[in-house]
């Protein structure tokens, strides 16, 4: 083989063999350009909805127990912290004045019971003709009546035994005798309107003789949360001696926003939730508002809770989340799936070796899931490495997870370089 052929054969296995080492290096130029990303499936679940307010705890009943009548404070039968039964005594105030008004008011409804001529009050409507001055009134009737017969028959004589003036005052004798019985009969009724008056009067002295014990509600069972008087204080009818609150159950007082107000209603459980317990109480919405706060925009609940223990107290802070329905087939991804930017969140599928953008409205977390609202449904693998160099169309190259928790990959060695053949 001459020289010429020599060189045009070298020619054409170098030739040869650059283009099957550019079209190798081409293939792995494509292979390196795809991006390394693992996959985690979405998830449908069933997701009970909640509204969560804020609001004050308070006493499924309080009450403030004043003075009744003015007195001095001569005893105090309980104080802070004490548990009241239904009707104990509180406190007393000293009664002298008011046993002195009892037994005048006493003594005025005798005495007008003895002008009628009676010992007590009758229960119903009183009986005039059995009232003593009716009764001689009606015998003095009576008496001048037989008095004109008598004189009548004597003036009817022939001749007549009496005069036409005799006669005429008999008949006046008589007509004056039934004025006196009507007469007496009226101050009979007066003298009893009387006499019921003054027995009011001696009701009141009596109640206010009583008031000077101050007692519990009778229709429930209570803690004393504040002692407003100490012993020896004059108080005011209307001043505050106690305040008294029922602590099982206690209500949780909170403000719901007005676009919540077709989801909230009575009879929905709640969790109730107090800084100083990990423990969310069971709760359940007692009462609506049925009116919108316009100042607030805003409607109020009130939240009975149980509270056997005493561990929930009036007057604190608490946080509740009202469940007001289920929804079924909600769907979660991973939160690693979500990629969000400048407001936007998305989320991509892998179809024939490529990244598929879904734009996505994202809801409630659950744990490392979140709820989508819009933009995706349904259980599909989701990417959730990688996302970083991820877009809609990326070719990438999906990698089980645990080849990634594996030992680093070694550095690929670098392309040896041609090798020139002398001629």
């Amino acid at each position: 083989m001459t020289w010429v052929a020599k060189v045009l054969a070298c020619g054409v296995v170098l030739a040869a063999t650059g283009c099957k080492r550019t079209a190798n290096e081409a293939a792995t130029a494509a292979a390196d350009a795809r991006v390394v990303v693992t996959l985690e499936s979405s998830a449908l679940r069933d997701l009970t909805r909640q509204v969560d307010v804020v609001g004050t705890l308070r006493g499924a009943r309080e009450a403030t127990v004043s003075a009744e009548v003015d007195g001095r404070v001569l005893a105090l039968a309980h104080d802070l912290g004490d548990v009241v039964e239904p009707g104990a005594v509180l406190a007393r105030l000293d009664p002298v004045e008011y046993e002195l008004e009892l037994a005048e008011r006493a003594a005025m409804v005798v005495q007008v019971l003895r002008k009628i001529g009676l010992d007590a009050l009758p229960d119903g409507e009183l009986d005039v003709d059995v009232v003593p001055a009716v009764v001689r009134a009606a015998l003095q009737v009576k008496n001048e009546r037989a008095k004109y017969d008598r004189g009548k028959a004597l003036f009817g004589q022939d001749p007549p035994v009496i005069s036409d003036q005799d006669l005429a005052d008999l008949e006046t004798q008589w007509q004056v005798a039934i004025a006196t019985h009507e007469l007496e009969i009226t101050i009979a009724r007066a003298l009893l309107a009387e006499a019921r008056t003054r027995e009011a009067e001696r009701r009141t002295a009596q109640r206010r003789l009583a008031d000077t014990v101050v007692h519990a509600p009778e229709d429930f069972r209570a803690a004393v949360g504040r002692r407003f008087v100490d012993v020896g204080e004059f108080v005011r009818a209307g001043d505050p001696l106690f305040a008294l609150v029922v602590g099982d159950p206690i209500d949780l007082i909170a403000d719901v926003p007005e676009r919540y107000a077709r989801d909230v209603a009575v009879g929905q459980r709640v969790a109730v939730r107090v800084d100083a317990s990990t423990t969310p109480y069971a709760g359940t919405v007692e009462r609506v508002a049925p009116n919108i706060d316009a100042g607030s925009r805003t409607f109020r609940v009130e939240i009975r809770v149980a509270n056997p223990r005493g561990e929930l107290r009036p007057g604190g802070f608490a946080r509740a989340a009202i469940e007001t329905r289920v929804d079924a087939g909600v769907t979660f991804v991973p939160l690693a799936a979500v990629a969000s930017f400048v407001g936007s969140s998305k989320v991509f599928t892998v179809e024939d070796g490529h990244a598929v953008e879904h734009r996505v409205r994202t809801g409630i977390r659950q744990g490392e899931a979140i709820e989508i609202v819009e933009g995706f449904s349904g259980v599909a693998p989701l990417i959730v490495t990688g996302l970083a160099k991820v877009a809609d169309g990326t070719a990438v190259e999906v990698k089980p997870a645990t080849a990634l928790d594996g030992p680093p990959i070694a550095p690929r060695a670098p392309s040896e370089p041609a090798r020139k053949d002398s001629p």
